[in-house]
């Protein structure tokens, strides 16, 4: 599977249930996991409500959990 470097919650938030794994796995060994975690975290930080809330159900739907301390 391969995906753009840009992967946007758009993408992430289309992914099938069974392409989750996958899709993790590939932007790991192409070191890009980090710049598509930090570039929803600037959508949300940054973006209008609605983005903000399409970056935070990605990051969610990729595992990573909204915690507030």
């Amino acid at each position: 599977m391969q995906h753009d470097i840009r992967s946007s919650a758009a993408d992430v938030l289309a992914l099938g249930d069974e392409d989750i794994g996958e899709f993790l796995r590939d932007q790991i060994a192409h070191k890009r996991l980090s710049a598509l975690v930090h570039t929803l975290n600037e959508e949300i930080l940054e973006g209008s409500a609605e983005m903000a809330n399409a970056a935070a159900r990605a990051l969610a739907r990729l595992g990573f959990v909204d915690e507030v301390a």
